[in-house]
């Protein structure tokens, strides 16, 4: 791999410091479900959509729905460790492996809204809500941002 030198330098620091915010954007609110007709809701963060557990000890008498566990929310937290830990290793696989990160997690976590929001409409009856956090936007700004500057990256070290 080419030395990279001058102002690119700090874009191979920030490789891995992208993929660390994403992990903590996981341990961050990701959405609110709300109840529109009763002062019910309940914030889920992205550990919450891995595990499954009920959000903020809610028992399933509530009104709000427990949420399952989402395979794809621990897929693409699984994505982000493995963009951070690749985003240290020297070879062509440092630049690679965090491309395809940012791109599996950030398309899982889209795929996720996706689902939740069809869900959140047929099932809802218009009575829940749904409300993304910053913390869900930031982990997925943050998995474009690491697939773009391991992108720039890797044509930078073509030239």
């Amino acid at each position: 791999m080419n030395r990279l030198n001058g102002g690119w330098r700090w874009l191979h620091r920030l490789r891995a410091a992208v993929f660390g915010v994403v992990i903590v954007a996981f341990f961050l609110p990701f959405m609110t479900l709300a109840c529109t007709v009763q002062p019910l809701q309940t914030q889920i963060s992205g550990i919450e959509l891995m595990t499954g557990t009920p959000p903020n000890g809610n028992q399933s008498g509530t009104g709000i729905p427990a949420i399952q566990p989402q395979p794809a929310a621990g897929v693409a937290f699984m994505a982000a460790w493995v963009g951070l830990t690749s985003s240290f290793l020297s070879s062509r696989w440092g630049l690679w492996v965090p491309v395809g990160s940012g791109a599996l997690g950030g398309t899982l976590l889209l795929i996720l809204k996706s689902r939740f929001d069809e869900r959140v409409a047929t099932e809802g009856a218009g009575v829940l809500r749904l409300v993304y956090h910053p913390g869900f936007w930031l982990a997925v700004g943050g998995f474009l941002v690491g697939y773009l500057v391991n992108c720039l990256l890797l044509n930078r070290t073509r030239s």
